[in-house]
């Protein structure tokens, strides 16, 4: 009998992944491990492109509908979207923690709760889950298993801070995130919304969005630039594309990025990009060469 020239093993449990690549595996070398996330930020707007004519339109659809659940919805505004998800996010959550052998515990929902709020750093979500009682001591020790699991997990992200030996930490998915902080916000979960309150969180999942996307156009790494008195939007390792603007505006910096890498499918330099949306050098020299 001859053995299969492709053979692709699918499992949804990372526990199960890791028991096949593990050192007592009886296949251990012969198969190679990919992780299938959802839907890359260099993809979405590409597929999306004929269908929704808008380009603001088109990058904050292309933000929500990463998600293979909300894909049927695309012709739909994400505040018309999530209130029908009320019930299945958190069930959503509970089914991967079931498929990993885990409890999805107060305190895996409080570190939700608390990164989907705002609190991204170690201290912050750390206060945030000591003040709700859901740790017994004002440790950060308490809650660091508990966030390495959900990073393994994939449901949150760690970004380092340029130069700084610390990191932030961002919910993946934004339907999840924008679940959660509207339901700790507003308790969206015992009542509905408006427009408005959905509004407050999409620049921040746009500006994500093409952190992302030019980050791997460009095959750098992403770091976060926060001080007092001044933000960086987009930062990626070994440069620093300065991108300020208020990024509820249709004409802004970020849509225009977008518009352009979809015009050219993705495939430019960052040399084209600032012909193209006439940056001036001197903000250029703070740019990705």
């Amino acid at each position: 009998m001859k053995s299969p020239r492709n053979l692709v093993l699918i499992t949804s449990t990372l526990w199960l992944a890791k028991n096949l690549l593990s050192y007592s595996s009886p296949i251990l070398g012969l198969f190679s491990e990919f992780k299938l996330d959802i839907i890359d930020e260099r993809d979405i707007p590409l597929n999306l492109k004929d269908r929704i004519r808008n380009k603001k339109e088109l990058v904050e659809s292309s933000v929500y509908l990463r998600e293979p659940i909300l894909l049927r919805f695309y012709s739909k505004k994400i505040w018309d979207i999530l209130p029908n998800e009320k019930i299945a996010i958190p069930a959503l959550l509970g089914e991967i923690f079931q498929e990993e052998g885990r409890e999805f515990s107060a305190r895996y929902e409080g570190v939700i709760r608390a990164v989907a709020s705002g609190k991204n750093t170690l201290t912050e979500i750390t206060n945030f889950l000591y003040s709700n009682r859901l740790i017994e001591k004002e440790d950060s020790s308490q809650i660091k298993p508990y966030l390495t699991n959900l990073i393994k997990m994939g449901l949150i992200t760690r970004i380092k801070e340029y130069k700084v030996k610390r990191f932030r930490y961002f919910v993946s998915s934004p339907l999840i995130d924008m679940y959660y902080y509207l339901d700790e916000k507003y308790n969206f979960s015992k009542q509905d919304l408006s427009r408005k309150y959905f509004e407050e969180k999409i620049p921040k999942h746009v500006e994500m969005f093409i952190r992302n996307l030019l980050a791997k156009i460009f095959g750098k790494g992403v770091a976060m630039y926060q001080k007092a008195d001044r933000e960086v939007d987009i930062n990626l390792f070994s440069s620093v594309l300065g991108l300020h603007s208020d990024i509820s505006k249709s004409d802004t910096i970020y849509y225009k990025v977008v518009r352009y890498l979809i015009q050219s499918g993705c495939e430019v330099s960052s040399k084209e990009i600032k012909e193209a949306l006439e940056i001036p050098d001197k903000t250029w020299k703070r740019c990705c060469p």
